[in-house]
């Protein structure tokens, strides 16, 4: 399965300066897209992507 949408990583990052360099790929990377962000907590080996419609969940997957 492909995700709709890449599921992208700023990986460890400790300074603002590899924030921005991140921001610049995905702003790259989208062009003209409007770009907003959220931020958690990392967990080691974990990621998923859900999607909603209407809401209801129609969709779950894992990056790996």
């Amino acid at each position: 399965m492909q995700h709709v949408v890449p599921m992208m990583s700023i990986d460890n990052t400790y300074n603002e300066a590899d924030v921005r360099a991140f921001d610049e790929r995905v702003r790259k990377l989208l062009g003209s897209e409007p770009v907003a962000y959220v931020l958690e907590p990392k967990v080691d080996g974990l990621a998923s992507s859900l999607r909603y419609e209407k809401g209801s969940l129609v969709l779950a997957a894992t990056r790996g």
